[in-house]
């Protein structure tokens, strides 16, 4: 179901609340509507299509958790912000979740939560009517205002530690009014219009044409490229893929695609023959975002794997967090013994870096090392890269 943009809608049977999410958001420039109820839930579900939702976990009659499963069912591609008064921990928890069942969520505030920073939040998920990201989108692809920043992955195991061994592709969309859009502006309505097939054929272009420019240059970097959904389930994708391979000679081992952990275990038979084709040829296949989502072991020891990522939220809470240090070492663990190459994303800091080396984990990364940059700047960044001081952060 697509929704209307700009279409805010407060889920809360406290009525104060309602109306002040409500206020704000139309101070803000959302149509907003609120609903205390799970009768009234349903009805204004469909009928307003909301682009984003407030939403608080704990209501009678229906909690928050069955609300994003009716969301994530319904395919509705409203973006959700949790507000409750449970304890951080579930509250997090319920965020993952979400996020396990395909939502865009927006993050989490507890009550009583601080208005400016809900104000900011909402001004952020926030798009200007001037700017119709479905209606333009298309003429964004054909024109090439979408462009790929590549965020630097680096070896920590190995006797070569820091040493640079590939790019994770990453869009931007640089509007010509509104100036550089980010993908979770835009992501939500190419999934939900029916244009994310052409967007992600575009990004696989145009990161295998790059890599081998910087192959010519004497940069041999692996490159990763983010796989949706409705691509896993097309039984096209891998004749597609090798014959952009083969167009500029790029070796399959240079290709790593990355499924996030829900979709990979959705649809399994499906996926298991798209994702086995790409292997069978030499393609680097990623679970990502593992830890956040509900995988069978019996399936992940199915599925032709090569490497397993571990989602960022544990690995940017590992200094401060012993739970989140305990996972991570449990998914390292666990890709070692399935025989797959380990990456955490999200490193931040050298205490970071140091406790995944400890572990053995393969790649990592983060801000840490380098934030995404300009495919033109690889180049000399693989020429001048240094491992940063310990004291970075």
């Amino acid at each position: 179901m697509a929704s209307n943009l700009n279409h805010l809608l407060v889920v809360d049977d406290d009525s104060q609340i309602c109306e002040l999410v409500q206020e704000l958001a139309e101070e803000i420039g959302y149509q907003a509507r609120s609903v205390s109820t799970a009768d009234e839930f349903f009805g204004v579900f469909s009928n307003f299509a909301p682009s984003v939702i407030v939403l608080d976990l704990n209501m009678a009659g229906m909690d928050g958790i069955e609300h994003l499963r009716f969301i994530a069912e319904n395919h509705g591609s409203a973006r959700v912000l949790l507000i409750s008064g449970v304890d951080q921990r579930t509250l997090s928890t319920a965020e993952r979740l979400g996020r396990s069942v395909g939502i865009d969520m927006l993050g989490n505030l507890h009550k009583p939560f601080d208005i400016n920073e809900l104000a900011g939040i909402l001004e952020a998920a926030y798009s200007s009517d001037a700017i119709s990201i479905v209606s333009e989108l298309p003429e964004a692809i054909e024109k090439r205002q979408l462009i790929l920043h590549y965020q630097p992955k680096f070896r920590i195991s190995a006797a070569d530690s820091g040493a640079l061994e590939g790019v994770e592709a990453l869009v931007r969309w640089r509007h010509p009014v509104a100036g550089m859009i980010f993908p979770d502006e835009f992501l939500p309505a190419a999934e939900s219009s029916g244009l994310m097939a052409s967007l992600t054929e575009y990004v696989l272009r145009e990161s295998i044409t790059q890599q081998a420019r910087w192959s010519e240059q004497g940069h041999d970097l692996s490159i990763s490229v983010n796989l949706p959904a409705r691509m896993v389930n097309d039984a096209r994708l891998p004749d597609r893929v090798f014959t952009l391979l083969k167009e500029f000679d790029v070796s399959p081992d240079r290709l790593y695609l990355e499924v996030t952990e829900s979709v990979a275990m959705g649809n399994t038979e499906t996926a298991m023959a798209t994702l086995t084709r790409l292997r069978i040829r030499g393609v680097g296949l990623s679970i990502d975002d593992f830890g956040t989502g509900y995988s069978s072991l019996v399936q992940l020891h199915r599925m032709p794997f090569s490497e397993l990522k571990i989602d960022k939220s544990f690995v940017m809470d590992c200094d401060e967090n012993a739970d989140a240090r305990s996972i991570i070492e449990i998914i390292i663990s666990l890709g070692q013994k399935l025989g797959l190459t380990v990456c955490a994303e999200g490193v931040e800091s050298y205490k970071s870096w140091k406790f995944l080396h400890s572990l053995g984990c393969e790649r990592a990364q983060g801000f840490f090392m380098s934030r995404p940059i300009p495919a033109d700047a690889i180049g000399p960044f693989a020429n001048d890269w240094a491992f940063p001081a310990e004291s970075g952060s």
